[in-house]
């Protein structure tokens, strides 16, 4: 069970290393954790995500670069869909590296602590 966890849980970091959108200490971070198994894995990596993403938004917000980067989200989505008259230019966001160690860390306890309070419930 733990061979399958570990490939699970550790191919996507694998695939955004690869794509070189996680930095290699990230990417070896979230490897070790597919350890823990398939389920626990798992909850630990979404947790681990929403937390990452619910901190990029909290950045994003407190450098006035949300509503840019928010538009161009939803363009870059909706772009495909129109025909080549209607498609708006996306203009290049300000690019910014974000570590997600921290995001890794408290989602992995959060994740725990989930499935310790639930041995007790």
């Amino acid at each position: 069970m733990s061979l399958l966890g570990l490939f699970v849980r550790g191919f996507l970091p694998y695939l955004m290393f690869r794509q070189e959108a996680w930095a290699a200490a990230t990417s070896n971070c979230s490897r070790r954790l597919a350890l823990t198994g398939v389920r626990l894995g798992l909850e630990a990596q979404l947790a681990s995500l929403l937390v990452g993403a619910l901190y990029s938004l909290f950045r994003l917000v407190q450098r006035g670069r949300a509503r840019v980067v928010l538009r161009n989200a939803w363009y870059l989505s909706v772009n495909w869909l129109l025909p080549e008259k209607m498609r708006r230019p996306v203009e290049p966001a300000e690019s910014d590296s974000l570590r997600l160690g921290t995001s890794i860390f408290i989602g992995t306890t959060l994740a725990l602590g989930w499935r310790w309070a639930s041995y007790f419930a």
